[in-house]
Parts: structure tokens; C-alpha cells; sequence
């Protein structure tokens, strides 16, 4: 990890050093700002490595339990869940080594010697050789891959934690559903009850603690889309060369697809938690004892607040927030294109 933030430094470096110039900025300071936010997230980590590793046994723990019922329906839901997490973290793991190999590959087909994250190093002529041959190799070695494996699988671990999320949810739904049977007395119906209130309260705290272990890192993901979307745009315009746009367009892709898929998810998982209430209010309610009713009642109450996982805390991580991210974006990039004309 040292020989990572030793190159983010010097790419910060490199920024300042070369503050004026629009085309060598616009590209660096993204190569900067993904391997600065593989940093954040790694750094993130291990600050709430108890927090981190505890929520991971209780989802664990959570899993074991359900498959312990031995609930069909459940059971369905939750395979369906493991299959979908699988697919996603494989296409998303092959992308983002497409994109990782781009990287390199877009220097050595450049006229001038390029490196793939260009820094600055005192005193050292970082395109002379053989320092450029041994800076390239240490960022094809150490730096892309570090990327790969950090930024890209903790984005997997955040969907895939919200895809269980949205499987609980829609599990709950179920149970409410038929929670109120004829061929139950009141005593079995208020304990199934009791247990659905009780598994929708270990889903409110799965919410609360996956907002705040990564409150910061979806933050930072917001303010980095927010600006990068627009220079790169910006960039495909201003620049001549094919592959820098080709470079360009991929990253912009790659950006708009984990921002997406990680707010769709978002969104999904604050839906169904709404649809809790009318899970609730579906159920055969009316034949049963003011007691069950009441608790009825309290269920749909508190269902009509829906879950939210936010971005620092200010900004929810709903489909909406992402119109207006992308609104955002567009703003700026006009705004840009009309001062370079």
C-alpha cells in the first residue's frame, strides 16, 4: 500500500506542478482521484475494521439463521440474491480489468512517452530512461492492480450488501403476508407476529450500520462523479487524439455504471422498505384481536418511512439524487464548453 500513496502524492504533485494546462489536468486529475479513492476506501476500512468485520458475521449469522427455518420461500429469495451478487461481482471485476488494461495500453500507443498515471518526482526526469521504463513498470505492477482489487470489490461488497438487504426486505414481505392464518389461534399468529416486528427492527439496525460504516466513501464517490463526469465530457472535446477519447469515454463509462447500479440498488432497497407496509396491511388482519391489530397498525406505521442509505450523511442514495447528479454534471459541462468557445 505505500507504494500507492507514494505515487498519489506525486500525482497531486504532478497537478499543481503542471496548474494551467486543461488538457494534461483533466485526464490526470482522474487517474488521481480513483487511486485516491482506493486509498479513502482501504484507509476507511481499516479505521472500522471491528465495525466492518462484525457486520459481516451478522449477516453471516443472519443468513445461517434463515436457511436454519428451512423456509422454501425464503430460501428462494435468498439463492436468487447469492446468484444475482455472483453475476454482478464478475462482470464488474471484468470491466474494471478493461479498464485497468486501457490504462496501459493507451500510453504506448501515444507518439510521446506517456506514463499511465502520470506523476512528478524531484530532481528526476520521470520520461528519460530508464526511469520511465521503471516508473511504468511499478504502476502496471503495483498501482493498477492495487486499483482493481480495492476500488472495484468494495463496490461489489456495497451492491451485494444491498442486494441482501432488498432480499430481507422482500422476505419480510412474505412472512406479513401470511402471517394471519385461519387454521392459527391468536397466541401462534401475535408470536409470528412478534417475530416479523422483531426481524424488521434487525433490518432497520442492517440499514442504519451499512449507512454509517460507509457514509464517507459513498460521499466522496458523489463529489468525484459529480466533477468528473462533466471534465471528461469536456475532455473528449478539447482533445485530437482517438485514444485519448476512447480512454476518456471508457472512464466515463466505467463511472456512470458503478454510480448507477450503486444508487439503483440504493433506491431498491428504500422501495421495498415501503412495501413493507402494504405487506402489512395485506394481511387478514380484520379477524383478529385488537392486540394483533394494534400491532399491526405500529408496523405500518413505521414502515411509511422509508430506509435510506445516504452519501455523508446529507444526501440520499435514491434514483432522484442521481437525475441530479447527472443534471449537475451536464450543468458544468455546458458551462465549460461555452468559456473554451
Amino acid at each position: 500500500m505505500i507504494i500507492p500513496i507514494l505515487f498519489n502524492i506525486s500525482e497531486f504533485i504532478y497537478l499543481i506542478v503542471n496548474w494551467g494546462n486543461v488538457e494534461t489536468l483533466i485526464l490526470s486529475s482522474f487517474m488521481t482521484a480513483i487511486l485516491f479513492n482506493s486509498i479513502f476506501r482501504i484507509v476507511s476500512v481499516l479505521l472500522n475494521q471491528k465495525d466492518f468485520v462484525k457486520f459481516i458475521e451478522d449477516i453471516q449469522d443472519w443468513f445461517q439463521e434463515t436457511e436454519n427455518q428451512r423456509d422454501i420461500a425464503s430460501l428462494r429469495v435468498l439463492n436468487a440474491v447469492a446468484v444475482k451478487a455472483d453475476t454482478f461481482s464478475k462482470l464488474s471485476l471484468f470491466l474494471g480489468s478493461v479498464g485497468g488494461v486501457m490504462t496501459i495500453i493507451v500510453p504506448l500507443c501515444m507518439n510521446s512517452k506517456e506514463l499511465p498515471y502520470p506523476v512528478w518526482i524531484p530532481t528526476v526526469d520521470v520520461y528519460q530512461s530508464p526511469c520511465y521504463e521503471i516508473i511504468f513498470a511499478a504502476q502496471v505492477l503495483f498501482v493498477m492492480p492495487f486499483i482493481i482489487v480495492t476500488y472495484i470489490p468494495f463496490t461489489n461488497l456495497f451492491i451485494n450488501y444491498l442486494m441482501f438487504g432488498i432480499g430481507s426486505l422482500q422476505i419480510l414481505q412474505n412472512k406479513l403476508e401470511n402471517v394471519i392464518d385461519s387454521t392459527k389461534d391468536f397466541e401462534q399468529i401475535d408470536r409470528d407476529l412478534e417475530y416479523c416486528i422483531q426481524y424488521h427492527n434487525k433490518i432497520i439496525r442492517f440499514c442504519d450500520t451499512l449507512s454509517t460504516l460507509l457514509s464517507l466513501t459513498n460521499l466522496m464517490e458523489f463529489l468525484m462523479f459529480s466533477l468528473m463526469l462533466c471534465v471528461l465530457l469536456f475532455f473528449i472535446l478539447i482533445v485530437d487524439s482517438y485514444m485519448l477519447q476512447i480512454n476518456a469515454a471508457i472512464y466515463i463509462g466505467s463511472i456512470f455504471y458503478v454510480v448507477l447500479l450503486s444508487y439503483w440498488h440504493a433506491n431498491e432497497f428504500s422501495y421495498e422498505s415501503l412495501k413493507v407496509a402494504e405487506a402489512a396491511y395485506n394481511s387478514n388482519w380484520t379477524i383478529c384481536n385488537s392486540k394483533i391489530k394494534k400491532s399491526i397498525l405500529i408496523m405500518i406505521l413505521r414502515s411509511q418511512n422509508a430506509l435510506q442509505i445516504s452519501a455523508g450523511g446529507m444526501y440520499p442514495m435514491t434514483l432522484e439524487t442521481f437525475q441530479s447528479l447527472l443534471s449537475a454534471s451536464y450543468s458544468y459541462f455546458t458551462v465549460l464548453n461555452g468559456m473554451n468557445n
